[in-house]
């Protein structure tokens, strides 16, 4: 189980804006490859405080460290150049209207969460493509930095650039994900027990925080058997797709 991390400061220069699946800026992408994540309705505030080029100091709580990357939450941010401050003060705003968007671009960066598990991918051009964490995770077996992908989906577009929940992909000419085909049975069982394994994590975290670890440690491991059973009927999902395409 991974514990809460004490926060600690760190400075780098701004690579590009990040954008959620809602088109919304809800953090900075560092030259180093950090990610630095805030409440999507402080992205008002970081565009106005921060450009790319800027050289920043933040005070974070670091994510697990993972081969993909390394996402912070970050609590307070600093323009070094020009003493602006960004924080959680902000009141939330509404998103853009998400439309067909098709794009296509060398893959850069991995997208990652808190505790480094794959989100999708950040294309060399800025783009922002999403993935659900199961199929991300699935990703990283056949997908690498400088990739050649073509993504289909609905997402937004704006002055700060593109993001898309992803619904398609071919990867270097060749079809890799098409969510329109993930129907069949082997995919409505590997969701079911997504669900549930998420459900058992939630429980087990409440009996930690109640002082029970034995309920928590059945409940971990109730959550681990479910994901075991989700990624084999995932798996045995994405063989029956490769098999019907070759058909």
């Amino acid at each position: 189980m991974m514990t809460k991390k004490d926060s600690i400061s760190i400075s780098g220069t701004v690579q590009a804006y990040l954008l959620n699946r809602s088109g919304d800026i809800d953090g900075l992408l560092l030259f180093d490859g950090k990610q630095l994540h805030l409440p999507p309705h402080c992205g008002t505030a970081l565009q106005q405080a921060v450009k790319p080029g800027d050289t920043i100091e933040a005070l974070v709580e670091p994510g697990k460290e993972s081969p993909l990357g390394e996402e912070f939450r970050t609590q307070r941010l600093t323009n070094t150049q020009t003493g602006k401050i960004v924080a959680d003060q902000s009141s939330p705003s509404a998103s853009l209207p998400e439309q067909p968007l098709q794009v296509e671009g060398s893959i850069a960066y991995w997208l990652v969460g808190h505790k480094g598990e794959p989100k999708g991918f950040i294309l060399s051009d800025g783009t922002y493509l999403h993935v659900p964490p199961h199929i991300g995770k699935t990703l990283t077996e056949r997908v690498k930095q400088g990739d050649r992908i073509v993504a289909q989906g609905y997402g937004t577009r704006n002055d700060i650039g593109t993001s898309l929940n992803v619904e398609a992909i071919e990867l270097n000419g060749q079809q890799l994900l098409d969510m329109n085909n993930f129907g069949t049975p082997q995919h409505k069982q590997a969701a079911d027990h997504y669900e549930e394994a998420a459900h058992h994590h939630r429980k087990a975290a409440k009996h930690l925080e109640a002082g029970e670890p034995e309920k928590a440690a059945h409940h971990a491991r109730l959550a681990h058997e479910h994901h075991l059973q989700a990624t084999q009927y995932w798996e045995a999902a994405g063989k029956q797709y490769s098999n019907d395409k070759a058909a």
